[in-house]
């Protein structure tokens, strides 16, 4: 077991003796997206074939959501973690109307030629500011930087919690009813700046400008969002009872989906 992940026990368990409420379903109205689930997915992109293990959910008795991601070889045998997040957002209320997720902090680890890169970010209040502390093999991704927001009226996402944090709005359930939708926010780049050395053409900003818009249902039923964002574009499937189901992220090679076994 990993140094790292070792540290995340200890961090989450110092937070509740139950990290999430198991069975129960979050107060919000945006889809079962945000139900306290653990889920397994089968992701294939350039590098080959690996699982992907994600964990959401309100801590119990407060209004802290928090999001896991674990990324391993694909091979039920293996425990070797290739890549590793926890991302915590505060659940609030933007302009007494929309209920939203205020990204807090997060937790970002990969290993690249065996060699591990970490990332770590908490809000600043009183700067409205995002402090990122990197510690790395290389120079260059050492210390600790300071990012101010750059539009204080706009909801922000961290990209691993971006299904989570959008669906909180209400958004999927007004796209479902309606049959169409469209949400502005910005990404936050969790993974920063390690996310840049992995994909293709992805700025190198830790806020990017995106939107979701709402596709509707292709021919087997599952309805279909695209996140666009710097010329970009990633499309998320839900199946009839809205669960998040596959994930197709064309240039960059790379697909999601749900793994029973």
């Amino acid at each position: 077991m990993s140094k790292f992940f070792i540290l995340f026990l200890i961090f989450f368990l110092a937070q509740s003796c139950s990290i999430f409420t198991r069975g129960k379903k979050s107060t919000d109205s945006g889809g079962s997206v945000t139900e306290n689930s653990k889920r397994r997915y089968k992701l294939t992109d350039k590098a080959g074939e690996f699982i992907v293990y994600k964990e959401n959910g309100l801590k119990s008795g407060d209004k802290t959501y928090i999001s896991k991601r674990e990324v391993l070889p694909f091979d039920d045998d293996s425990t070797k973690v290739l890549e590793q997040s926890v991302a915590i957002s505060k659940v609030g209320v933007l302009s007494k109307k929309m209920k939203i997720m205020r990204p807090y902090k997060s937790q970002y680890a990969v290993w690249f030629d065996g060699k591990k890169y970490t990332t770590n970010m908490t809000l600043n209040e009183s700067s409205r500011s995002l402090v990122v502390k990197m510690k790395s093999p290389e120079k260059q991704w050492n210390g600790r930087k300071s990012f101010n927001f750059p539009d204080s009226k706009a909801i922000y996402c961290f990209f691993t919690q971006v299904l989570e944090c959008t669906a909180i709005t209400g958004y999927f359930k007004k796209a479902f009813e309606k049959g169409r939708g469209q949400m502005n926010f910005y990404l936050i780049w969790d993974g920063f700046p390690y996310f840049q050395e992995q994909y293709l053409n992805i700025p190198d900003s830790i806020f990017t400008k995106a939107k979701l818009n709402y596709d509707g249902k292709n021919k087997n039923g599952e309805r279909r969002f695209s996140l666009n964002f710097a010329g970009q574009v990633i499309f998320f499937l839900f199946d009839e009872k809205y669960n998040f189901i596959k994930k197709f992220w064309i240039s960059q090679g790379l697909s999601m989906v749900l793994s029973e076994k």
